[in-house]
């Protein structure tokens, strides 16, 4: 009998007894918002709702941003009949009518000369004055440059669309699309939605607020997994991720939630300063992280609660 006791005590004394470290339930949570901020024109929802993904939360005034979307798309439109006419290349119809301008030219510069020819004549029989030679000498000049102009048109024009300009025209059509783009973008952050299924944590606006550009507005609880984040000493870290755990609350006295450690931090922390002695190291922590696989409609984040590992 004696014999079995001592045996016992002994088997005892060799068995890992479970301990427990303490921490506080939570959950992801994730504060959502607009790119482009602004007046707030409904409230969809109220704190304690549960959304689901895609929903939306709330919607901003459009101020001015329809106008200056319909005058980028306009500029749009514009730059592509642009692009369009260039690579089309000049009609048979333009360079005709060029042509016709430029025998126009040719012609008044034929009667020009033969005007100034006679102005000239007259001058030197003293019939006209300097003055006439002059006015007749500008309306020659005059015509000569018109001939030079309607021949450089037709010139360009029988020539066709240089390559630069058509790059250039593409590359002018391009950034109007982008501005298109970038204010569709900013209309769609007018209505903002929920990024996952979730409960609305936290939400205190009213129509008629004013939200700024890229912050936080709402917080969003997301639903299904609850952990559980603790310290364990690394005397104690007698486990490794995937492991089971169990966690207990308060509200559910002598209840234990299966959980599954998920995350060891790579190094402890509060370490003294000077370590030197195996006292000072048992002070050493390390964080954990335990997921509940059970609980979730029971337990709420923000609680205490208790860890234990086998």
């Amino acid at each position: 009998m004696i014999v079995a006791l001592l045996l016992a005590l002994r088997w005892s004394q060799t068995q890992a007894a479970e301990f427990h470290v303490s921490g506080f339930l939570e959950a992801d949570e994730v504060e959502v918002g607009s790119r482009v901020g602004g007046r707030v024109a409904k409230v969809h929802v109220r704190e304690g709702d549960g959304v689901e993904a895609g929903a939306v939360l709330f919607e901003l005034e459009p101020f001015d941003l329809g106008e200056r979307l319909a005058r980028e798309a306009a500029e749009v439109a514009a730059r592509q009949a642009r692009l369009a006419a260039l690579e089309a290349g000049p009609r048979k119809q333009e360079i005709a009518a060029a042509r016709a301008r430029l025998e126009a030219a040719r012609a008044a510069e034929v009667l020009a000369e033969l005007e100034d020819q006679r102005t000239r004549s007259l001058v030197a029989d003293a019939i006209r004055s300097r003055d006439a030679l002059d006015r007749s000498q500008a309306e020659l000049d005059s015509a000569r440059a018109t001939v030079r102009a309607r021949t450089e048109e037709l010139g360009l024009l029988e020539e066709g669309t240089r390559v630069e300009e058509v790059e250039a025209a593409r590359a002018e059509l391009a950034a109007a699309r982008a501005s298109v783009a970038a204010l569709d973008r900013a209309l769609e952050e007018l209505v903002v939605r929920a990024p996952l299924a979730a409960t609305l944590e936290a939400c205190a606006l009213q129509p008629g607020d004013l939200v700024a550009a890229n912050a936080p507005a709402a917080v969003l609880r997301a639903r299904g997994e609850l952990y559980v984040r603790a310290y364990v000493p690394q005397d104690r870290l007698a486990f490794a991720v995937g492991d089971r755990a169990e966690v207990g609350v308060d509200a559910w006295p002598g209840r234990r939630f299966a959980g599954r450690v998920t995350y060891v931090a790579p190094r402890g922390e509060f370490t003294p300063s000077n370590v030197q002695t195996p006292e000072e190291r048992s002070e050493v922590v390390v964080r954990v992280r335990i997921a509940l696989e059970e609980g979730a409609g029971e337990l709420l984040p923000g609680v205490a609660a208790d860890v234990w590992f086998p």
